[in-house]
């Protein structure tokens, strides 16, 4: 049975490049220092940056990007950002807060739109049809597929088992990557899999073979961001008007995508850069972008990374926030 989602498009595209160069100074000198360098894994959440890039929104603040893709999410961005490799990285929240907890100095510009507490949701715990698993307590001395051990899905799934009366100790975590999750399920190598969008509607389609076995992140992680916009305080000492103007071009972009969610110029984008097939995007819904961050919620994260043993002190994240005008 078809079920409505809200997207998280995770498909991995080749690195896009943005060239724009409208300033008035005509020197390479100039161009390299009014050029930012921006590291993102094509998902849904990221259509702003790609919505200001071809609606010549970064055009109109003379800034000029290079958006690449970097395989490996924050575990790989986290130590690029400090190399000075790319100036701004949009990082999963936890991979943020690890980095800071470790004595890095990122500052977080913006997130990305938190998961309601009402299912359905972006990602979902799946299970083959028919088997019995209902809580976290029925999944003692089961295995469980997450996309990397000690990252957001991890978290989020060993939380929700906690907290509907299982020890995420008795059970047994496998790192796959997500198209490979549902080929584990039917050979019966996981019990479960933490599955996430566009792989999680296409499996909810064929509902002879896998079904919801919960919402984790609906039960655990509401009202959190998932992912963060961050750079390094060195970056701010050496390119603060740079990251002032992308932080405005993207804001101008969240407004175009959730001007557009429904419409075939909001699937042609998404489609160019995920090479995700139109076809299957338009089965995905797409949240409301985020222009701000709330950071109410945060603390949600930590607590739950604190009970997971991936932090060991207390954090003030909001602290870390850097206000654009």
């Amino acid at each position: 049975m078809k079920q409505p989602r809200r997207a998280a498009l995770t498909t991995i595209a080749s690195t896009v490049a943005l060239t724009v160069v409208p300033f008035s100074r005509s020197s390479a000198q100039t161009a390299r220092d009014a050029t930012l360098q921006v590291a993102v894994l094509p998902d849904f959440a990221v259509a702003p940056i790609f919505a200001a890039r071809d609606q010549g929104y970064f055009a109109d603040e003379n800034l000029t990007l290079t958006i690449q893709d970097m395989a490996g999410g924050g575990a790989a961005m986290i130590p690029a950002l400090v190399a000075g490799d790319i100036d701004i990285a949009f990082a999963n929240a936890p991979s943020v807060a690890l980095a800071v907890g470790r004595g890095i100095d990122l500052r977080i510009l913006l997130g990305n739109s938190p998961i309601t507490n009402k299912p359905p949701s972006s990602g979902g715990l799946v299970k083959r049809a028919g088997t019995s698993f209902a809580t976290g307590k029925d999944l003692e001395g089961q295995t469980l597929a997450v996309n990397a051990l000690a990252s957001l899905m991890w978290v989020v799934a060993r939380s929700w088992i906690k907290v509907t009366g299982g020890d995420p100790a008795k059970v047994n975590f496998v790192e796959l990557p997500v198209p490979s999750m549902t080929g584990a399920l039917d050979t019966n190598r996981v019990a479960g899999a933490m599955i996430i969008d566009p792989n999680l509607t296409l499996a909810l389609e064929q509902s002879q073979k896998y079904t919801i076995l919960a919402w984790p992140f609906n039960v655990v992680w509401a009202f959190v961001p998932t992912s963060l916009w961050v750079c390094t305080a060195q970056a701010l000492k050496t390119k603060a008007p740079l990251v002032q103007a992308f932080v405005r071009a993207l804001r101008r972009g969240v407004a175009w995508v959730n001007d557009n969610r429904g419409k075939d110029s909001l699937v042609t984008l998404l489609s160019s850069y995920s090479h995700v097939q139109p076809d299957v995007i338009r089965k995905v819904p797409m949240p409301l972008a985020s222009a701000t961050l709330d950071t109410t919620h945060l603390g949600t994260m930590l607590k739950l990374m604190r009970e997971n043993n991936l932090l060991t002190k207390d954090l003030n994240l909001a602290a870390q926030i850097y206000n654009v005008p």
